[in-house]
C-alpha cells in the first residue's frame, strides 16, 4: 500500500484520474489494491467505461442458439439494446459508485430476425420426420414487422427430461454491407439445459406484466414483443427462473416466454408424454463488465484486418 508521505499522494485527484484512464481495464484492475484513493478513482473510471459500453454503441451482439441437430441451418439472431439491470443489489450509486457493486451491472438486449433473413422469409418447422429431442429455429418474418421475436420450438420425447441448446454470443463490428463483420469477439459459448419441469413451470405460470398481450396461437403466426423487460425493472436475482444461464459464472443469460406448441399425440397414462413448446425470445442478459473487455479486445484487434470481412450467414 501507498504509504502517506509518498509523492504519489500530494498529485492531485484529477491529475491522478487522467493517468489512470490511459491504461486499459485489464491493467486498470491490478492498481486497485495499491491504495483506497487508487480504488476510487479507479472505480470511477470504470464505471464511466462500462456505462459507455453497456449499448456497444460502435458494435454489435449477435446470438446463435440452436439444437446441435440444426446448428447448420439456423441464421444468428441481431440484439436490439434495451437498457441495464443490477443483479443482487440495489441501483449503482452514479455519483460514488463501490467496486464490488460493479460486477452486478448487466446490460440487457432482445434478440430478433435480421432484417435480410425477413426479407427472405425463412420459415423453419417440423416434419414428421423430426428426431427426438430435435429443437428448431420458427421465425416467423411479415415484412410490415421492424422488429420480430424470435421462437425455438423444443420438442421433448415421452420420457425425455429436457432438449439441449447450444448458445454463442459474439460481440461484431459491422462491415461494408448487413452479414459481413470486420471485427469478432466471441463473449460466450456454451450449452444450455431446457428442462420438462421448468418449461412446464414457466406455461403454467399466472398472467402478469411479463407475459401480457401473449396468445396461445399457433407459432407460425408472428408473435409481438412485449414491453415489459429486466431493463425496465428495479432489478432482478442470479437465482431468478427465469434466467437461463448459459455459464457457470452467470456472465450471460437468456429469457424466454414460453407457449405451449403443436399438440402430440400420447397416451393418457404416460407420465412424461411427448411435448412442443415454442420458446420465444425476450431477453439476452451479458454481464456489462464482460462486454467491456470484449469491446476493448476488438478495439485493439489489427487494423490490418479491416479489409478482411468476416462472413456469418447460415448455409
Amino acid at each position: 500500500m501507498a504509504t502517506s508521505d509518498t509523492p504519489i499522494r500530494i498529485l492531485p485527484n484529477e491529475l491522478l484520474s487522467s493517468i489512470l484512464s490511459s491504461l486499459s481495464t485489464k491493467d486498470l484492475l491490478s492498481v486497485v489494491t495499491v491504495s483506497h484513493l487508487f480504488c476510487s478513482l479507479a472505480t470511477r473510471i470504470l464505471h464511466r467505461r462500462l456505462v459507455s459500453a453497456a449499448s456497444l454503441p460502435d458494435n454489435q451482439a449477435i446470438l446463435e442458439c440452436y439444437h446441435p441437430s440444426a446448428k447448420i441451418s439456423t441464421p444468428y439472431l441481431a440484439c436490439r439494446y434495451l437498457g441495464t439491470a443490477v443483479c443482487d443489489g440495489h441501483a449503482i450509486d452514479d455519483q460514488n459508485p463501490r467496486f464490488e457493486h460493479l460486477r452486478k451491472l448487466y446490460s440487457c438486449f432482445r434478440p430478433v430476425v435480421m432484417e435480410e433473413n425477413r426479407r427472405a422469409r425463412f420459415r423453419y418447422g417440423w416434419s414428421s420426420q423430426t428426431l427426438a429431442g430435435s429443437s428448431q429455429l420458427q421465425i416467423a418474418a411479415e415484412d410490415e414487422v421492424a422488429d420480430e421475436a424470435a421462437h425455438q420450438e423444443v420438442y421433448l420425447d415421452e420420457g425425455e427430461r429436457f432438449s439441449q441448446l447450444c448458445t454463442v454470443t459474439n460481440v461484431v463490428t459491422q462491415g461494408s454491407r448487413p452479414g459481413l463483420f470486420t471485427r469478432h469477439i466471441n463473449v460466450s459459448d456454451g450449452v444450455i439445459r431446457v428442462f420438462r419441469d421448468w418449461l412446464a413451470s414457466m406455461l403454467e405460470r399466472p398472467s402478469s406484466s411479463l407475459r401480457s398481450g401473449v396468445s396461445s396461437s399457433s407459432s407460425s403466426n408472428p408473435v409481438a414483443v412485449t414491453a415489459a423487460t429486466l431493463a425496465n425493472s428495479a432489478g432482478f436475482t442470479s437465482d431468478d427462473s427465469r434466467v437461463l444461464w448459459v455459464d457457470s459464472t452467470k456472465d450471460v443469460g437468456l429469457r424466454f416466454r414460453v407457449l405451449p406448441g403443436p399438440e402430440v399425440r400420447g397416451t393418457i397414462f404416460e407420465d412424461e408424454p411427448p411435448v412442443f413448446y415454442n420458446l420465444i425470445y425476450e431477453e439476452l442478459i451479458v454481464r456489462t463488465s464482460t462486454l467491456l473487455l470484449a469491446v476493448e479486445e476488438a478495439a485493439d484487434e489489427d487494423v490490418s484486418h479491416s479489409g478482411k470481412d468476416i462472413i456469418i450467414a447460415a448455409m
